[in-house]
C-alpha cells in the first residue's frame, strides 16, 4: 500500500511538474504577443522606440509570431530610414503567411514586402506584392489598404502608365476621405493633379496647386514640389516666363536636392522666351548636376540646337554624340519595362499552371461525380483564366504604346526631324536662305539646291511620311521641313513658288492630312 502511494504521488508530482512548464510556456508566448501588440502600436508614432524594444526582445519562438515580428522589425527598419539590402527578413513573413486566406496580418505582411522590393528597386516585384497586398485585405476601408493603392500609383506614375496611376489614387483618395486621414488626402490630391498636368489638362490646375502650397496636411517635400508644377503650368500654359522663373527660384532656395531637372526646366523657360544665352548656360550647368537621364537627354538635344544657332559646330557635334548617348540609355531603359512585362505575364502562366496540374490529379483520383462537378469548375476556371490572359494582353499593349506613343525624345518624327535639321544646317544650301533676307529674290538654281539638300537631310523622314500619309506630296513634305526649319514665310513662298493664298490652302490641306503631327511642323 505505502508503495502504491508513493507510485500516486510520484505521478501527481509530474503531472505537475509538466502542467507549470505548460503554463509558463503559454504565459511566455502570450507575453511575446502581448509585447509585438504593443510594439505595433508604438511603431505608428515612435519607430526608433519601437525598434528599440524590438532589437532588445528575443526573437518569438512560434512561427505566427516569428513571422509578424519579421513584419515589424521590417516596418522599423524602414520608416527609420535604415538601408535595406536583402528581402530575406521579410519573406519569412510572407511564406508563412501566403495567400490563401484574407488577414490584416498577411496583407500587412505582402504590403511590407512591396515597400522593401520599392527600395531594392524591383518595381515588378513591388507590384506584384502591392496586388497580392490588394487581395488579403478583409476590410479594404482601412488606412494600409489606401497606402497600398498609393504605391501603386507612384510606380505605375513612374512608368508613365497614367491610367492606372490615375485610378489608384483616385482609390486611395476615396478611403482616405472615409478614414479622414487628411495627409493622404492632400498626398492623393497632389498626384492626381500632376497626372492631370501629364495630360496637358491645365484648366484648374494653377489655383489646385496653389491651394495644395497652402495645405498644412501635405508634406514640406510635396509643398515645395508644387511650386515646380506651377512654374510649368506657367512656360507651357500662360507663357508667363517671369512668373514661372520666380517659383523655380523658390524652389532651389526651399530645397537641398540636386538641381539637375531643375536647371533644364529653368534653360527651357529662358529659351522660350528666347533669352538663348540664359538658356544655353542652364542646359549646361544641367548637365554638370546629378539628374533623370530624360533631363540629360533633352538637354543635351536643346544645347546642340544652340550651338549650330552660335555656328559652334565642334560644340554641336559634341552634344549631339551625348545627346544620341543618352537616348540609346533610354532605349535601354524602355527594354527593361518590356522584360518588365513579360516577367509578370510568366508569373501569372506559372501560377495558372500550378492550379492546372493540381486540378488534374484531383480529376484522375475522383470518382465519376466527383469528375463531372470537376469538369464543370474546369469550364469556369478556363474561362476565368482567359480573362485574366486578356486583361495581361491589354495591359502589356498600354504599356507598350506609352513607352513608344510617350511625347518625350521617343517619337520617331521628332527623333527624325532633329537629326534632318543637324544635317541640313551643315548643307550648302542652308547659307542661302540666311544671307539673302527675307526680301531678296532667290535664283531658280538656288531653289533647286536648297530642295536638293532638303531631300538628302530629312530623307528617313520622307520616306516614313510617304508610308504613313500616302495622300501627303513631296511638294508638301518640303513645305513642313521649310516651316520647322524656322524659315520665314515670304522666304518659303519664294523657295517653292508660291502665293500667300497658294501658302495658306497647302498649310490647311496639311493639317487635314497629317492630324495631330501637323503641330510637330507648325508649331
Amino acid at each position: 500500500m505505502n508503495k502504491l502511494r508513493i507510485i500516486r504521488q510520484w505521478q501527481a508530482l509530474i503531472i505537475a511538474i509538466i502542467l507549470s512548464l505548460l503554463l509558463i510556456m503559454l504565459s511566455c508566448l502570450s507575453r511575446e504577443h502581448r509585447n509585438l501588440d504593443s510594439v505595433e502600436y508604438i511603431l505608428e508614432y515612435d519607430p526608433v522606440k519601437a525598434d528599440s524594444i524590438l532589437s532588445s526582445m528575443p526573437i518569438p519562438s512560434a512561427k505566427q509570431d516569428h513571422a509578424w515580428y519579421a513584419v515589424l522589425k521590417t516596418q522599423a527598419e524602414y520608416k527609420n530610414y535604415m538601408p535595406i539590402t536583402s528581402d530575406s527578413l521579410i519573406l519569412t513573413a510572407t511564406e508563412y503567411y501566403g495567400t490563401r486566406h484574407k488577414s490584416n496580418h498577411a496583407a500587412i505582411a505582402w504590403y511590407t514586402q512591396g515597400c522593401v522590393y520599392d527600395e531594392l528597386n524591383n518595381d515588378v516585384a513591388a507590384i506584384e506584392a502591392y496586388l497580392k497586398a490588394k487581395d488579403l485585405f478583409p476590410d479594404t476601408i482601412c488606412r494600409y489598404y489606401a497606402l497600398t493603392e498609393q504605391r501603386l500609383g507612384k510606380i505605375y506614375l513612374s512608368k508613365r502608365l497614367f491610367d492606372e496611376s490615375l485610378s489608384s489614387f483616385y482609390n486611395c483618395r476615396k478611403i482616405a476621405e472615409t478614414i479622414k486621414d487628411s495627409a493622404l488626402i492632400a498626398n492623393s490630391d497632389y498626384h492626381i493633379s500632376l497626372i492631370q498636368l501629364q495630360y496637358n489638362h491645365f484648366d484648374g490646375l494653377k489655383d489646385s496647386f496653389k491651394e495644395l502650397f497652402e495645405n498644412e496636411y501635405l508634406s514640406n517635400y510635396y509643398k515645395n514640389e508644387t511650386l515646380l508644377q506651377l512654374a510649368k503650368i506657367y512656360i507651357f500654359d500662360t507663357y508667363s516666363y517671369d512668373s514661372a522663373l520666380l517659383y523655380i527660384d523658390r524652389f532651389i532656395e526651399n530645397s537641398t536636392s540636386s538641381f539637375g531637372a531643375i536647371y533644364n526646366l529653368k534653360g527651357e523657360t529662358y529659351y522660350k522666351s528666347n533669352e538663348l544665352d540664359s538658356a544655353y548656360y542652364y542646359y549646361n550647368l544641367s548637365l554638370d548636376e546629378k539628374c533623370d537621364i530624360y533631363s540629360k537627354c533633352f538637354s543635351s538635344r536643346r544645347l546642340c540646337e544652340l550651338s549650330w544657332l552660335k555656328s559652334n559646330s565642334n560644340d554641336a557635334y559634341k552634344y549631339e554624340s551625348q545627346y544620341t548617348h543618352y537616348l540609346d540609355s533610354i532605349r535601354v531603359l524602355t527594354n527593361a519595362n518590356d522584360i518588365a512585362a513579360i516577367s509578370i505575364a510568366h508569373m501569372i502562366e506559372l501560377e495558372a499552371l500550378k492550379k492546372k496540374e493540381f486540378h488534374t490529379r484531383a480529376i484522375i483520383i475522383s470518382s465519376f461525380i466527383i469528375l463531372l462537378l470537376f469538369f464543370l469548375f474546369y469550364i469556369f476556371y478556363q474561362s476565368h483564366i482567359n480573362k485574366i490572359d486578356r486583361r495581361y494582353i491589354q495591359f502589356s499593349d498600354r504599356v507598350w504604346t506609352t513607352i513608344t506613343a510617350s511625347p518625350t525624345l521617343d517619337s520617331s518624327d521628332e527623333k527624325n526631324l532633329i537629326i534632318g535639321k543637324t544635317k541640313y544646317m551643315n548643307s550648302p544650301s542652308h547659307t542661302i536662305i540666311f544671307a539673302k533676307g527675307n526680301k531678296s529674290i532667290i535664283k531658280r538654281e538656288e531653289k533647286e539646291a536648297i530642295k536638293h539638300d532638303l531631300s538628302v537631310a530629312f530623307s528617313d523622314l520622307t520616306l516614313f511620311m510617304l508610308n504613313k500619309y500616302p495622300s501627303i506630296s513631296k511638294r508638301e513634305i518640303q513645305i513642313c521641313y521649310l516651316n520647322y526649319l524656322k524659315i520665314d514665310k515670304s522666304a518659303i513662298c519664294e523657295i517653292m513658288d508660291l502665293s500667300d493664298d497658294s501658302f495658306r490652302k497647302a498649310k490647311s490641306r496639311l493639317k487635314e492630312k497629317l492630324g495631330d503631327t501637323f503641330n510637330l511642323y507648325f508649331s
